[in-house]
């Protein structure tokens, strides 16, 4: 059988850290495990916080292989799967693992995926997507709200803007000034994030039903007070870090943590505000761990709202071996919407 690539990691750090591998052959699956035959897989924000080691829900330690999630056809099954999965097309958050050309995924948490969905934005769906569907749900918005998102530009920032608009929400985002013109695309009114007028504008709007803020403590208090009563506030996990710490070391991890775990307790706090304002942190992993029935179900529902074209994903499709430009492209944040990476 042929060699398989993978993206891989030796150390901590920025893009230069990553790398092409190529194996001798695909790995085996073990008990429980699909191998999956990769179509695409995704580079997130959440990738560049785990190449920086900042990521505080991964245990592995370089050398690594890269990508959270990714859509493929199962071509082999481990012992005590059925092998009624050998052919099946289906998506998979992983974690890390995704970037290559064969991954193992346990079988009970694998998608179907229609096969009529194009491999690129079907990848674009199983994190970025999947994670706007679940914050919009949880800040309760629907027709007639008003949204503020903070960086409204990538790939979960594009998918929230199109959600929300298709449940009748008013849009307003925030972006650097070259991605307004992508904002606007998307239906919502667009604003600059350094404008220094920016937070009078905002007052200026008056107030908003839901703000999704992912840039880290002292913005969530800032955008707490554009609430209007019974408004929520949404925080992402550790898209606060990415970006942010160039590399891993005690100081800057433990600066992290504590900002981090602040931030959950004030939220925790501010949930505690009867009949007014609430807010709320959103992590993926979580939200998978309590309820794995759920992801099954909000694909499901995106894949059906990409094939009736309701959705149109924003995706810039790279080759595998083109890993290290997608993470120098999202730490130049030049990135607008989703970055795939196809075998």
């Amino acid at each position: 059988m042929d060699g398989s690539r993978r993206v891989e990691i030796g150390a901590w750090g920025g893009p230069e850290v990553v790398r092409m591998v190529r194996d001798a052959g695909p790995p085996q699956p073990g008990a429980g495990q699909l191998r999956v035959r990769v179509e695409a897989s995704t580079v997130n924000a959440t990738d560049a916080v785990i190449r920086k080691g900042l990521y505080p829900l991964l245990r592995d330690r370089p050398p690594l292989t890269l990508g959270y999630d990714l859509v493929g056809v199962v071509d082999r099954v481990g012992p005590g799967v059925a092998g009624g999965a050998v052919g099946t097309r289906v998506a998979a958050l992983v974690q890390v693992g995704g970037n290559a050309d064969h991954a193992l995924v346990p079988a009970g948490s694998a998608v179907p995926v229609p096969t009529s969905a194009p491999a690129g934005e079907a990848a674009a769906l199983v994190l970025g997507w999947f994670t706007a569907l679940q914050v919009l749900d949880l800040a309760g918005v629907g027709a007639g709200h008003r949204l503020l998102v903070h960086g409204g530009s990538g790939a979960v920032g594009t998918a929230l803007l199109q959600l929300a608009r298709l449940r009748g929400a008013e849009v307003v985002a925030t972006a650097s000034a070259a991605k307004l013109a992508h904002v606007r695309a998307q239906g919502a009114v667009a604003l600059d994030r350094r404008d220094p007028g920016l937070a009078r504008r905002l007052r200026q709007l008056g107030g908003f039903d839901a703000v999704v803020d992912p840039l880290g403590p002292g913005s969530a208090r800032r955008s707490f007070g554009l609430l209007r009563p019974r408004g929520t506030l949404v925080t992402l996990g550790t898209l606060l870090a990415a970006g942010r710490i160039p590399r891993r070391t005690p100081a800057a991890f433990l600066r992290f943590g504590t900002a981090f775990g602040m931030l959950k307790a004030g939220l925790a706090i501010g949930e505690r505000l009867p009949g007014e304002r609430r807010a709320r942190f959103y992590g993926v992993v979580d939200s998978v761990r309590a309820d794995p029935a759920r992801q099954a179900r909000d694909l499901t529902h995106l894949f059906d709202l990409l094939a009736a074209g309701a959705i149109a994903p924003v995706v810039t499709e790279l080759p595998l071996d083109g890993a290290r430009r997608a993470h120098g492209l999202l730490d130049a944040g030049q990135v607008r919407g989703q970055l795939v990476l196809v075998t």
